[in-house]
């Protein structure tokens, strides 16, 4: 069609290093969030150290009323999954927010000599947001069950 001089190429073809480049930012993004994520987990392991401390006499309640260890490690557990739950909505509020708003109004903007775009480029993908929270839900799992393991181990409730 052109000729044989010529050579059709598509955009991701033609900019192939600044897509590449964009894809680890991404990748590298995800995991310094997941870093955070883990250091930010030390205040939920905290906070529900302090519960099972401060519920030592309703624990005891509990279990003169017949509840079994397994049963009030249940209760801890899921204290521990709901205070992880109310900070991911937040979090995905929020990301959601400030990602929608920066591909639709180009909030931070870049210097338009050097760039392709006038703005930083973002694209709310759904599959990211799912693999964000699936990484979420296997931190707040893990450190749920770890914690709540440890209490019992510890003698908190017995």
């Amino acid at each position: 069609a052109a000729g044989d001089g010529f050579r059709v190429a598509t955009r991701a073809e033609l900019r192939a290093s600044f897509y590449r480049i964009m894809t680890y930012e991404k990748w590298g993004i995800f995991c310094i969030g997941l870093l955070v994520l883990v250091v930010a987990s030390f205040s939920v392991v905290g906070a529900l150290v302090m519960l099972v401390v401060e519920k030592r006499r309703d624990i005891a309640t509990l279990r003169a009323l017949g509840a079994d260890t397994a049963l009030v490690r249940a209760v801890f557990r899921a204290e521990g999954l709901l205070i992880c739950a109310w900070g991911a909505l937040l979090g995905t509020l929020l990301g959601v927010g400030a990602s929608l708003a920066q591909q639709h109004l180009g909030l931070i903007e870049l210097p338009a000599d050097s760039f392709l775009t006038s703005s930083y480029p973002v694209e709310f993908r759904p599959g990211d947001l799912a693999a964000v929270l699936a990484a979420f839900a296997a931190v707040a799992l893990v450190l749920s069950h770890f914690t709540v393991r440890s209490m019992v181990k510890k003698h908190a409730i017995r």
